[in-house]
């Protein structure tokens, strides 16, 4: 029978790099949601201060406005699903990835241990029956 090696440590590292993950696209996120404002109102600036337009300038500036309002929505949306999950994490548990990575050093470490783990007998018992064994001739 092959044995399957315990690697607990990689469902740590995934657990962790996830948490990682969710917290690192939250802060992102509102930092560009927060400069795709400011670009909003360069454009509305655009629009308030051009002297003349013409089509084909009209026709450019609303492929950019529509592609910049998708792109704000997708922020949007994508940090109204993850945002209540990232304030739950630093709220409640602002260490956890701190924590995390010692849980893995220390899973990491008691892994590598198990590997070259031998048992040492607590009682004579298992020297006695081999003993016994021996004198009968190993029958």
């Amino acid at each position: 029978m092959v044995e399957k090696a315990i690697t607990v440590s990689k469902d740590i590292e995934q657990l962790r790099d996830g948490i990682d993950q969710i917290l690192k696209t939250c802060v992102m996120d509102k930092e560009e949601l927060n400069y795709k404002e400011k670009e909003l109102q360069d454009l509305l600036h655009e629009i308030e201060f051009a002297e003349s337009l013409d089509r084909k300038y009209q026709k450019n500036f609303i492929s950019k406005l529509q592609y910049h309002r998708r792109d704000r929505r997708r922020l949007k949306d994508e940090l109204f699903l993850i945002e209540p999950v990232a304030r739950l994490l630093n709220e409640k548990y602002p260490n956890l990835i701190n924590d995390l990575n010692k849980a893995l050093g220390k899973c990491r470490k008691d892994e590598e241990s198990l590997k070259s783990r031998i048992y040492k007998p607590r009682t004579t018992v298992l020297k006695e029956l081999l003993e016994n064994a021996e004198a009968r001739g190993g029958q």
